[in-house]
């Protein structure tokens, strides 16, 4: 979702799908190691803002405990891009009369989470989690 470079460090807000036993586990210990693609992910108790069922529903618990986490803070006032008329809903957007993509800027930490929750197909049971790296290393 975003990035942060001070230090050297970049720091990155991940959104993933959960497994049942990811879930569990996570549950349970209350941290585990994800593998997605042949990258590894460590989720501990600090690094973790939100795991399981999570309701992205306008004014949702959830979806206001997102907006207070303020993970918008580490994206340094740069501006997250969405394509115009995004209907969180089908996943797509609609283009205007004038058959031309438009797109627009936000900040709108839950409508940046709804749009990436779409494009990693909408799983019922995600992670939201922060990901701290040497400026060298990728992701």
């Amino acid at each position: 979702m975003s990035c942060l470079i001070k230090d050297g460090k970049k720091r990155y807000v991940i959104m993933s799908d959960l497994s049942d036993e990811e879930l569990n586990t996570l549950r349970k210990l209350q941290s585990c190691t994800i593998c997605r693609g042949e990258k590894k992910f460590k989720l501990k108790p600090d690094n973790v803002v939100c795991f399981g069922d999570v309701d992205l529903s306008d004014n949702s618990k959830d979806s206001n405990l997102i907006a207070k986490c303020r993970l918008l803070k580490t994206n340094m006032g740069k501006i997250f891009v969405i394509p115009s008329n995004y209907s969180y809903e089908e996943h797509c957007y609609y283009i205007d009369e004038d058959n031309i993509k438009k797109q627009y800027d936000t900040l709108d930490i839950q409508l940046i989470t709804k749009y990436a929750h779409g494009m990693i197909g909408k799983p019922k049971q995600i992670v939201i989690f922060t990901k701290t790296m040497k400026q060298s290393e990728k992701l």
